[in-house]
């Protein structure tokens, strides 16, 4: 049975959880949009918006509805995992993307010949991009976009491994395979909306017509004919779905890894990834269309390669039977032997849930990250941090005792 922890050790947010709370997590996680901060969480975007109505617009009839983003968060595991963020931000398990400046900082250290000019090639952006990033002046400095905070964050492995000319060998194939005629020609046409498609389209005509960009980029040589090397076709969103092939068993990537690894927009995905049990013409044509997006590509093609890579940029997917084996080895003073019902309350869910768990159909995303969290707690020596985030949420749905109860009640009202 879980002990009370004397939670006057930490400074827990004492407030019941509500729907505006959620929105300042965008700011205190390392993410760039509300999309990124939803992941963080483990929540969809469509609950993310009936918690937060940041969707709602900025009018009277809006201002009205917002109303509700100050409604508590009845969901027991979001409001303790988001407890636990407000109260310790740099504890929550994210990626750490790179900045701009410091990842420029890092390939200047590795390679001291870079150029400022080289980060905005290595990318896969215009020659300006550079000068945006690394402006002097911090007040007009720009920040990497959601696209390039993934390209970078892969970029950085390969400086750290001090592999430079096998990024330009990725680059170079990209360039080689878009060569061909036929790539072209399904290029000219690509969109998902029936227009002609322009994302990031222009960045090899642009880098022909730069042949000072192009000898950094030609520094390099293939080890292997582009040809003989694994997954050397023109990479489609189609390909998206084999990356979910290459994980396995509770590990298996979500739709919302999908878009949060990769900075897809939610539109997108919805395209790409239908629920209906049919595929309508739209949907396969998005599928069967080339990525369009060069950096994209890349990292599409590299992930498939490298699968086992692709588990640094997600949130880690944690079997609770295994968690509670972990937990056993652990001497932890506010716990005696911890059984699966207490687990399931731990994490927010009714004692119900491991009936599932053979299955592993009962562990939701919230509830992984929760588990993820509680097993750092316990190695590093703080899970009664955890115990007194779990109690001060009790404690204000008016129960002294949660693991007295089958299921987490509501906040009073």
């Amino acid at each position: 049975m879980a002990k009370k922890a004397n939670s006057g050790k930490a400074s827990i947010f004492k407030d019941p959880i509500k729907g505006h709370h959620l929105s300042t997590l965008v700011d205190k996680f390392d993410s760039d949009s509300i999309f990124d901060a939803a992941y963080m969480l483990g929540i969809p975007i469509p609950l993310w918006y009936k918690f937060t109505r940041d969707n709602v617009p900025k009018s009277s009839v809006g201002a009205q509805a917002r109303m509700a983003a100050h409604l508590p968060v009845q969901r027991a595991s979001v409001a303790l995992l988001a407890r636990y963020s407000l109260t310790y931000p740099d504890r929550v398990p994210q990626v750490k993307f790179p900045e701009a400046t410091k990842l420029w900082e890092l390939l200047k250290k590795t390679y001291p010949s870079s150029r400022p000019l080289d980060l905005a090639l290595f990318l896969m952006r215009d020659r300006s991009a550079s000068s945006r990033w690394l402006a002097s002046d911090p007040n007009k400095r720009q920040q990497f976009d959601t696209r390039a905070r993934r390209l970078g964050l892969l970029f950085k492995k390969f400086i750290e491994r001090r592999n430079l000319p096998a990024w330009k060998q990725l680059i170079k194939e990209e360039r080689d395979i878009r060569q061909r005629d036929e790539i072209k020609k399904m290029l000219e046409v690509t969109s998902t909306t029936g227009k002609k498609s322009t994302e990031q389209k222009g960045f090899f005509e642009e880098l022909a017509a730069d042949p000072e960009r192009m000898d950094v980029l030609m520094s390099a040589d293939f080890t292997q004919e582009v040809s003989k090397r694994p997954y050397s076709h023109v990479m489609r969103y189609a390909d998206l779905l084999e990356l979910v092939d290459t994980t396995e068993d509770y590990k298996k990537l979500s739709h919302a890894d999908i878009q949060y690894i990769f900075g897809l927009g939610i539109s997108f995905i919805g395209l790409m990834m239908p629920t209906e049990s049919e595929w309508k013409p739209h949907h396969m044509a998005t599928m069967n269309a080339p990525i369009a997006d060069p950096g994209l590509a890349i990292m599409v093609r590299y992930y498939l390669r490298n699968p086992r890579e692709i588990n640094d940029v997600r949130m880690p997917r944690v079997n609770p039977m295994e968690a509670l084996a972990f937990i056993e080895q652990f001497d932890i003073p506010q716990l005696s032997k911890v059984n699966e019902k207490e687990l399931a309350l731990l994490m927010g869910a009714s004692t119900s849930v491991p009936d599932k768990w053979d299955q592993y159909t009962g562990l939701s995303s919230t509830r992984s990250r929760i588990v993820n969290i509680m097993l750092n707690e316990i190695e590093a020596g703080r899970f009664e941090d955890w115990l007194a985030v779990v109690h001060t949420e009790s404690e204000l749905r008016g129960i002294s005792n949660i693991f007295t109860l089958d299921s987490w009640p509501s906040y009073p009202e």
